[in-house]
């Protein structure tokens, strides 16, 4: 079976979204959220490829969405699960926080 690892960014990332749900809405809606967003990675990991490829950004990585998230993904050497890069609000600047690839034109 396919699985994912988290890079160090990502579990931060995982983190400061629980914190700031649960300060701004419930622990309630961060568990909820949480969640979903854990359960579209077990998805990614079973079947890679799935979402869209980010050729605007450095490293081309996979992205999905997941309500206002994107998860941002890449096959694991082994090609046997993913690496989950980074979880971003879909609304921040996401070419100021994962880089603009050079080879595409600003």
């Amino acid at each position: 079976m396919a699985d994912y690892i988290l890079s160090g960014e990502a579990l931060r990332d995982l983190t400061e979204l629980e914190t700031f749900l649960t300060e701004r809405e419930s622990r309630a809606r961060a568990l909820a959220v949480l969640a979903r967003i854990h359960r579209a990675m077990s998805s990614i990991a079973a079947s890679p490829g799935i979402g869209r490829r980010r050729h605007e950004l450095v490293g081309a990585p996979q992205s999905f969405a997941v309500q206002s998230w994107i998860i941002f993904y890449r096959a694991t050497a082994d090609r046997r699960g993913v690496e989950i890069i980074r979880v971003i609000d879909g609304r921040r600047d996401i070419e100021a926080i994962l880089g603009r690839s050079p080879r595409r034109p600003a």
